[in-house]
């Protein structure tokens, strides 16, 4: 016997099981190919994302569509993209100036503007997705840590001082207070015990280096 729907309820209201394990494990961007950036992906230590024997290229990814929803990066990332699957076609991005690269896996490394190895879904989002964190190194987490936990705009330098970069934050607390939160942060990340007093007053960790030697 079929099974009967609820009023308003079509076909078009389903999802394959595989379509719906393509969506939560992919990503779709939408960008421009900046001109004349062909590489081998060998040559710069990482893998074409569908295992193709081709070039990538360096190209600026303006928004993407990811889990369901579209989402327009707050500034343009540049990263190594593999061929376009041809114009844009969806998230409302004008074709006739933009192209789409599709169902991308979320954790293929790529290589960041910055030149370092990082999932893709790290290098467009930094830690707003929050689990993609899980796959970075130490120094990389501490630096997405850092520049959330002092409202940066861009990542902090491993000789930063904590206590200034909290202090250029316009802080509604004291560094004692900026500390504490710290000491949380880093904790529910490495599963670590470090206290407010380990930074406050400043002893051994006062740098962002000082923060990435001193985890376990």
């Amino acid at each position: 016997m079929a099974r009967k729907s609820k009023a308003g309820i079509t076909e078009k209201h389903f999802i394959d099981h595989a379509e719906a394990i393509v969506a939560q494990t992919t990503l779709t961007a939408y960008g421009k190919i900046i001109r004349n950036t062909e590489a081998d992906p060998a040559a710069a230590g990482i893998v074409h994302p569908r295992g193709l024997n081709e070039s990538l290229q360096a190209s600026l990814v303006f928004g993407v569509a990811i889990g369901g929803r579209c989402e327009t990066l707050p500034a343009p990332v540049q990263v190594w993209m593999p061929s376009p699957d041809g114009p844009a076609d969806g998230c409302e991005w004008d074709p006739s100036e933009y192209v789409v690269w599709k169902d991308l896996p979320r954790d293929w490394i790529t290589m960041h503007l910055q030149a370092r190895t990082r999932t893709l879904a790290t290098a467009l989002f930094g830690d707003s997705l929050g689990q993609p964190l899980v796959a970075m190194g130490v120094r990389d987490k501490v630096i997405v840590i850092v520049r959330a936990w002092a409202k940066m705009s861009s990542d902090p330098s491993g000789s930063d001082q904590l206590q200034v970069l909290w202090a250029n934050s316009n802080p509604a607390g004291s560094f004692a207070d900026g500390a504490q939160l710290l000491a949380q942060k880093v904790n529910d990340t490495f599963n670590s015990h470090f206290h407010a007093s380990d930074f406050n007053p400043p002893d051994k960790i006062k740098t962002v280096d000082d923060l990435v030697d001193a985890i376990p």
